[in-house]
């Protein structure tokens, strides 16, 4: 048996070694790694102060009953107000303009309407037409809406419907940004109608757009927009549903197209009311003699001066198809027109043709074709249903 000092020995032995400077040092470290790796653990388990946390954490959060860290909202960045507030601008901006864009449905870029474009004469004002009992129950909307039209750039050369330019451009004193279409179709009468219509269609008075064929058949809008296509006959046209239901501009041009094809001055003429010579000028009023071929012109805006004076501007499309633009007057040296002279019974000499005072008609009011089917029936039974009747 080992003594009791050999066992007194070795105990201290063991003693000395676990005082050693060397197993302190050694055992201090490990439990300062076993310290950090549990700090480690936590902060993996939990967010940093200030900063976004993260999606598997809000799920944690949210499944344990919606945390401190959970109900917290963190501010918002402050460049963050800036953003709403251009958001907002250019929200109003566009909201103008496409208010604007819905008066005048087609493609256009110009900014600049008809009264910013051409200036009255001195001591001259634009006026209002005045609503008539007789002609006129609609006041001076279609005269605004006229004025407001989009036009081109001063200086803009008229062309045709192929892109090429227009032989004669001496006439013109300025153009309207509206689209020509990609045939020959948009002619003289075809833009007085064009302008009628797109009027309509944008004061959502659709059940008024209705033209006659040359053979007297009735070519509605409101059927067309159901799905209908007209098949002319000799007389008279037969209706078919044949299309989806579509009220969108893209139809209601193609609409236009096909009326533009079968109708022409010896068709519209038929359906306006002649303006008694002592009437005073409107915008809206149309000069139009109807034939094979016949022109056609309409009154785009009125001014008058202090002493009782009235001048007007006209516009045209001509033959071929071409920019509908404003005429200038070839006697004088300003594209308005005395007024006075037409009531008075003098011609109305135009660069590319000359009217009568008894040319002079204007639009019915709301009833649409039903307004002038007998009028156009009567005539119905001389002409034919071939295209481009003028």
């Amino acid at each position: 048996m080992r003594s009791e000092g050999a066992r007194n020995a070795t105990r201290c032995a063991s003693r000395g070694r676990e005082t050693r400077p060397d197993a302190r040092r050694e055992r201090a470290k490990r439990d300062q790694t076993r310290g950090e790796g549990a700090r480690n653990a936590t902060r993996s388990r939990q967010p940093r102060q200030g900063k976004k946390a993260p999606r598997r954490f809000l799920r944690q959060a949210t499944s344990r009953g919606r945390s401190a860290f959970a109900r917290r909202q963190l501010p918002a960045a402050p460049h963050l107000y800036f953003v709403a507030m251009f958001t907002t601008l250019v929200g109003m901006a566009l909201g103008c303009q496409m208010s604007a864009t819905a008066d005048y449905r087609w493609p256009h870029e110009s900014q600049r309407t008809l009264s910013e474009v051409v200036d009255v004469p001195a001591g001259f004002r634009r006026v209002a037409s005045k609503p008539d009992s007789e002609h006129n129950t609609e006041g001076d909307d279609f005269a605004t809406w006229l004025r407001g039209l989009p036009m081109q750039p001063k200086g803009r050369q008229v062309r045709l419907f192929d892109g090429s330019l227009k032989r004669n451009q001496t006439a013109q004193a300025a153009v309207l940004d509206i689209d020509v279409g990609t045939k020959d179709h948009q002619q003289c009468a075809d833009a007085v109608m064009r302008l009628r219509a797109e009027y309509l269609f944008a004061r959502h008075r659709e059940d008024e757009i209705c033209f006659h064929a040359s053979n007297g058949a009735e070519l509605p809008w409101p059927k067309w927009k159901a799905g209908q296509r007209p098949k002319l006959e000799t007389r008279g046209a037969d209706w078919r549903a044949r299309q989806p239901a579509d009220g969108s501009w893209a139809t209601f041009r193609k609409y236009l197209d096909f009326v533009f094809v079968y109708a022409g001055t010896w068709s519209l003429e038929k359906e306006l009311l002649p303006v008694a010579l002592e009437t005073p000028i409107r915008a809206g009023d149309v000069f139009i003699q109807g034939g094979f071929p016949g022109h056609a012109v309409i009154v785009m805006d009125v001014a008058a001066s202090g002493d009782g004076q009235r001048r007007f501007l006209i516009a045209q499309s001509y033959m071929p198809a071409q920019d509908i633009h404003v005429l200038r007057n070839p006697v004088a040296e300003t594209p308005w027109y005395a007024a006075d002279s037409v009531t008075l019974g003098q011609k109305l000499v135009t660069p590319e043709w000359t009217f009568q005072p008894v040319h002079r008609m204007r639009f019915r009011e709301g009833q649409g074709c039903a307004s002038s089917s007998s009028s156009s029936s009567s005539s119905s039974s001389s002409s034919s249903s071939s295209p481009r009747a003028r």
